[in-house]
């Protein structure tokens, strides 16, 4: 697995957003390493899939995602502290989008579970699809959903107009050989095994 780049898959997975209406779906890309549960946008209201049963793969993947987000920003915090207010946008993001996607896993779960893929690998499972008419449908039902999507615009118009958002991006592709830029994508390498582990029906520690 090549080591990520943050801030790649953060544009990528905006630019699919912002076609939704136009292609009518939504995907996270393939090989998405995309990253603590509820930190920043849960405290505005309960989830829909509050009460609801949790998938532990999913909560796994969720978990570790969010973890791998906070500690490649950190290490941007330690080369560069005078990025300090981009850093804190970008993070918040990162993790507001991990919360949208994961009302969308449970929305697709309790709804139309045959559309979470278990049997075929850790990308399968995490890829789902995401049309523009499940959209629409969590919107009507989850506030919760809506006020993520709503705090997800706003801090792109923030990061949008952020001359200094581009330069953590440079910063990941500098540190891409640093130990301990190494030492957090494999820990993230651990967990995607321990998923498939989860997803093959196996125990894990």
């Amino acid at each position: 697995m090549r080591t990520c780049d943050l801030n790649v898959v953060i544009a990528r997975a905006r630019s699919a957003r912002s076609n939704l209406s136009a292609r009518g779906l939504l995907r996270r890309p393939a090989g998405l390493l995309v990253m603590t549960a509820g930190l920043l946008v849960i405290v505005f209201t309960l989830p829909a899939s509050a009460g609801a049963p949790k998938d532990e793969a999913w909560e796994k993947y969720v978990s570790s995602y969010k973890k791998l987000q906070v500690a490649f920003h950190d290490l941007v915090r330690l080369h560069q502290p005078e990025l300090g207010e981009a850093i804190d946008q970008s993070l918040e993001l990162g993790l507001a989008m991990m919360d949208e996607r994961s009302e969308q896993f449970y929305h697709l779960l309790k709804n139309q579970p045959e559309r979470i893929v278990h049997d075929a690998g850790f990308r399968a499972f995490i890829n789902f699809a995401w049309l523009h008419e499940d959209d629409e449908a969590l919107r009507e039902k989850s506030r919760s959903y809506k006020k993520i999507q709503k705090r997800i615009e706003e801090l792109k118009a923030k990061t949008d107009t952020n001359e200094q958002f581009p330069k953590i991006q440079e910063e990941l592709r500098r540190m891409e050989n640093d130990q301990r830029y190494m030492e957090v994508v494999a820990r993230f390498r651990f967990v995607s095994e321990e998923v498939e582990k989860l997803l093959a029906g196996q125990q894990v520690s």
